[in-house]
């Protein structure tokens, strides 16, 4: 058996001065339909819009990019057996593994 190709996909879920940003990271050894006319990086808004790179939005485009490269390894499954409580608190949802 031989590997052929990697493909890496990670979508992280920010939230950031009270917006909700899905900051979606794609690459690949080889060639796939998914890289075609885009970055390795796409931002969306909470609406399911990209953020266009421009003057206005570069600044938070790269903290957001940042952000994500810093945690890029941080994804934690549970095991097996594991379960998620969910607690709220001032509207916001935390979740904690029991």
């Amino acid at each position: 058996m031989k590997i052929k190709q990697f493909t890496i996909q990670k979508t992280f879920a920010i939230k950031y001065k009270g917006n909700d940003y899905y900051v979606d990271y794609l690459n690949s050894n080889d060639q796939i339909l998914g890289l075609i006319n885009r970055d390795n990086w796409t931002i969306f808004n909470e609406n399911q819009e990209q953020i266009i790179i421009n003057k206005k939005t570069e600044k938070l485009l790269r903290k957001l990019v940042k952000f994500c490269i810093k945690h890029f390894e941080d994804y934690n499954p549970l095991k097996e057996g594991e379960e998620l409580e969910a607690e709220v608190k001032k509207g916001e949802i935390k979740l904690k593994r029991k």
